[in-house]
């Protein structure tokens, strides 16, 4: 018999367990919605600065046209048993502008 009892976590323990998650894991959830077209999601690339994620899209996609249009975004970490969400307003950049210490954050995040 297994036992099926969920141990809730202390505030301190899951704050320290997402920040850990946001520093290691690699693919995100990306929720965004027109506000004539309604909901769209998709799983990206990520890096996490410890104040900002940041994940790289064509301009021309849905998501980086979504947020032109509406900028608030949610976020969610892969894991249906400990699920991390994250919610705030997403700003896009261009390839040219986007800021040197992010861009390689970035680029070193996907190195395997």
């Amino acid at each position: 018999m297994q036992n099926t009892e969920f141990v809730r976590r202390q505030v301190a323990e899951r704050r320290r367990d997402s920040l850990e998650r946001l520093a290691t894991e690699r693919d995100v959830w990306v929720s965004t919605a027109h506000p004539d077209h309604g909901p769209h999601q998709v799983p990206l690339w990520f890096s996490w600065d410890g104040r900002a994620v940041w994940m790289c899209t064509s301009a021309t996609s849905v998501t980086a046209r979504n947020v032109r249009k509406e900028p608030r975004v949610r976020l969610s970490l892969p894991d249906t048993f400990d699920v991390v969400l994250l919610q705030g307003e997403a700003e896009c950049f261009t390839d040219q502008n986007v800021p040197g210490d992010a861009a390689d954050a970035f680029s070193a995040s996907l190195e395997f």
